[in-house]
């Protein structure tokens, strides 16, 4: 079968790698369409796999509606059902329709569509009106709300744990359309793990010392992140214990934000070393490699705690006063099974105790990831193929025929205002300012004006050279 991998970020396809290159060799065909040029790189040793153009975005009016309402529908737990049905109700983007039509997949897979901008969904919705079977991998133990992937609706939602899979129920999804999978990528098999040594090496740390791994987060406002860990180093440094102030760091920026690292420097600060951007070594490590050879994970949201977890490395964050500007990536609750293994600590000086009794091995571990059933880590021997086979069968389902409600056209028409504003704005805020209608007319007025004004302030500059010669 043909199947359509739709997902924002590339390195998302860390974790399904094995499950697609088994489902390659099983004669599926995989078109990949992601804007992340790294998206292809990532898949290059996946075979049959093709690239397909990604369509610029419908402008139109209800495509810009969707987006919106999707929008707010995650930033507010008030009304955000009723949000998210009015997104559902607006006709799909008419460029993914046709980017649909000629590529005609058996199967539409979405990896972790959970930003409500994220292109992935217009797939989704696109699919759902032209009786594609759809599916949704999550990735991590987030909550499935109404604005992420419940809101979607697909025939087939791929959950990590028994604990999820009752909080999407709740989020209003239907029991049979979510199919629990286990951990997807995190359990399996990692091919050609670099060593602890080798890593050191080429990061320029010291392999015999223990490193702290500084992971940076895609919430909250990103240009304050590198004075935050900038903050952090230094009270790392002038921590009483000398196991904190000399410990090793690595800081790991976010695939999304790694611009904002371009001029970090931590050359004073002691052993200090940047991920490249890239996101890969020269000698294939990646980001999980890194986890695994660390004492403990520092982050400020819980995009890495899977790896951490699945490694078996501590995880410790910090909140109060000295990250106010990233309080964001704080703002929801952690669920429960992911909140017994953070260490959340009230602010740095918490914080750097926390530290020295992780370098002493005092630090409580969490629960075990190899017992504990909610965190999903036990799906059985083969994860990759159970992955697989779960994929398989969400392409099987039968979709039934998408038919305009009234409901919908009720919709419409109510939103119809909201849905006309939303679009000026997108297109107002993608076009460049232009200049008003007056500006042409008044522009000879005011070249006139300024002229005046230069000749005034050379006459006000002679005046004053004059005074000062008669005073001498």
């Amino acid at each position: 079968m043909t199947i359509l991998l739709a997902l924002d970020r590339a390195d998302l396809l860390r974790r399904y790698e094995p499950a697609l290159r088994l489902l390659a060799a099983r004669g599926h065909r995989i078109h990949l369409v992601c804007g992340d040029p790294h998206a292809i790189d990532r898949l290059a040793r996946v075979p049959d796999v093709r690239p397909a153009p990604v369509p610029e975005p419908d402008t139109g009016t209800w495509p810009a509606f969707a987006r919106a309402a999707r929008l707010s529908a995650a930033a507010r737990r008030q009304g955000a059902r009723l949000l998210a049905r009015a997104a559902r109700a607006a006709p799909p983007d008419r460029h993914v329709l046709g980017s649909l039509r000629e590529i005609a997949p058996d199967l539409v897979l979405a990896l972790s569509p959970f930003a409500p901008d994220s292109r992935p969904r217009d797939y989704l919705a696109a699919a759902r009106s032209l009786e594609i079977p759809t599916a949704v991998c999550v990735d991590g133990w987030d909550e499935p709300t109404a604005g992420g992937p419940a809101g979607a609706r697909p025939g087939r939602l791929l959950v990590w744990s028994e604990a999820q899979r009752e909080r999407a129920v709740v989020a209003g999804v239907r029991a049979a359309a979510i199919v629990v999978t286990g951990a997807q990528g995190l359990d399996a098999p990692r091919e050609g793990e670099a060593s602890r040594e080798e890593l050191c090496r080429v990061l320029g740390l010291e392999p015999a010392n223990p490193f702290v791994l500084f992971a940076g987060s895609p919430l909250g406002d990103a240009a304050a992140e590198p004075f935050l860990v900038e903050r952090w180093l230094v009270r790392l440094r002038q921590a009483p214990d000398p196991a904190v102030a000399g410990v090793g760091v690595l800081v790991v920026p976010h695939p999304r934000k790694e611009r904002r690292y371009l001029s970090f420097d931590g050359s004073q600060l002691g052993a200090v070393a940047v991920w490249p951007p890239s996101g890969e070594l020269a000698g294939g490590a990646s980001p999980s490699d890194a986890v695994a050879a660390s004492a403990g994970v520092v982050s400020l949201d819980t995009t890495v705690l899977p790896d951490a977890v699945a490694a078996g490395t501590p995880f410790l964050t910090f909140a109060g006063p000295d990250a106010e500007r990233l309080r964001e990536a704080w703002a929801a609750p952690l669920v429960p099974e992911a909140a017994e293994l953070v260490s959340l600590a009230a602010g740095l000086d918490e914080h750097v105790r926390d530290l020295a009794r992780l370098l002493r091995g005092e630090l409580e571990p969490g629960p075990d990831p190899g017992r504990d059933g909610r965190l999903g880590l036990t799906a059985g021997p083969d994860p990759p193929a159970a992955l697989a086979d779960a994929i398989e069968a969400a392409a099987r389902v039968r979709v039934e025929r998408v038919r305009p409600a009234r409901a919908d056209r009720l919709l419409r028409a109510a939103t119809w205002p909201l849905a006309v504003r939303a679009a000026r704005r997108e297109r107002r805020a993608a076009e460049p300012a232009a200049a008003p209608g007056w500006l042409p007319a008044a522009r000879p007025t005011i070249r006139a004006w300024v002229r005046l004004l230069v000749l005034g302030a050379y006459a006000a500059e002679a005046g004053r050279r004059a005074g000062r010669l008669v005073r001498r």
